[in-house]
């Protein structure tokens, strides 16, 4: 779709739901990525999204984010068809994101890549920057101000002036989902955020998800291989196979679903090891 969308268009979808992806095709030549899925996020939610490795949960995340546009079908957020917009018409509507690989700007500093965050809703322009009129000072030191608030709740503030690349990677972690939340997201969504990380670094990390949820009202939707920590922090779980979606409920829905236990060990459930 055109990324030059009007944004104003009837609204479609329920108020129940902040997100929703309609029947959605990613097609990379005779390679289907994503194959004609659909679901809902609700508002206020805490959403997992599992698979297999190569079930497509990333590039769900990629299509959502406007890194890439579906082959088909529709995605909506607000009401607002938003398949095909840039990234950072994506990112302005409300939607955050990090990512699976650590992607700071680590020859910055902590205070200065959450800085970086805020820069989607300054309202000054070039040549208030050029020329540092009061606009431009006044705005620089209020964004400063909120990015040193927001560290502190995040427990941070004492490395503002850190490099972002001194931090332990745990930290480092969380930086990101701070930046993330900078950009002021009605969806924050999170890519693996536990990737790497040791057993203590997992538990704060629940958490920080369970906290933002709470504190923020943000709706959360949240990939993840760690499965006890998806089961202990998700509200509800979509599982992905082979691009398409598989099974969809609570943790205890999903743990017990036959199809899911397939996915993840290779065989029937009501088979044993050596009858396969």
């Amino acid at each position: 779709m055109d990324g030059a969308m009007d944004l104003s268009q009837e609204k479609r979808m329920s108020d129940t739901n902040l997100l929703e992806i309609q029947n959605c095709v990613l097609r990379f030549g005779g390679l289907y990525a994503v194959s004609g899925i659909s679901f809902q996020v609700k508002r206020g939610e805490l959403l997992g999204l599992i698979g297999p490795n190569g079930a497509g949960k990333s590039s769900v995340f990629n299509l959502v984010t406007g890194i890439y546009s579906p082959t088909s079908g529709e995605i909506i957020f607000e009401g607002t068809i938003c398949s095909g917009l840039r990234a950072n018409k994506i990112a302005a509507l409300g939607i955050a994101r990090t990512f699976q690989n650590v992607r700071l700007f680590h020859s910055l500093s902590v205070l200065e890549n959450v800085i970086v965050g805020f820069n989607l809703h300054l309202t000054h322009t070039w040549i208030h920057a050029v020329t540092r009129g009061s606009k431009f000072l006044a705005e620089e030191a209020e964004v400063r101000q909120r990015a040193l608030d927001l560290l502190k709740i995040f427990g941070l503030d004492t490395a503002a002036n850190r490099p972002a690349s001194a931090l332990p990677y745990g930290s480092q972690r969380r930086l990101e989902i701070v930046r993330a939340m900078a950009v002021q997201p009605k969806l924050l969504m999170l890519d693996e955020p536990a990737a790497g990380m040791n057993t203590v670094e997992k538990d704060e990390l629940m958490k920080l998800i369970r906290f933002i949820q709470e504190h923020f009202g943000i709706t959360v939707l949240l990939v993840e291989h760690d499965m006890p920590l998806v089961m202990g922090v998700c509200q509800r779980i979509i599982v992905m196979e082979q691009g398409k979606l598989l099974a969809q409920g609570t943790p205890k829905e999903v743990q017990r679903n036959p199809a899911v236990i397939e996915a993840y060990l290779g065989r029937p459930v009501n088979k044993k090891p050596h009858d396969a």
